[in-house]
């Protein structure tokens, strides 16, 4: 990401992200998708690390939640 602002309008869709610190992050949906393909690394900052933190609780809440159903 590497705290880039970009004009929403121009890359949509995107996806709005309330963080588990209180901040929200809203992303182009072509970002994760070039992560998935390997063609985008996630550089390092806050930023980025809230996110890793968030998508990973919400990871594991879910698998938990199946367990225990």
């Amino acid at each position: 990401m590497g705290n880039k602002i970009l004009k929403l309008e121009n890359h949509r869709p995107f996806l709005t992200i309330p963080l588990i610190d209180g901040n929200v992050l809203v992303i182009p949906a072509f970002y994760f998708e070039s992560i998935i393909a390997g063609d985008q690394k996630i550089l390092p900052g806050k930023s980025s690390e809230m996110l890793l933190r968030t998508i990973i609780k919400e990871w594991y809440k879910g698998i938990k939640n199946q367990s225990n159903t």
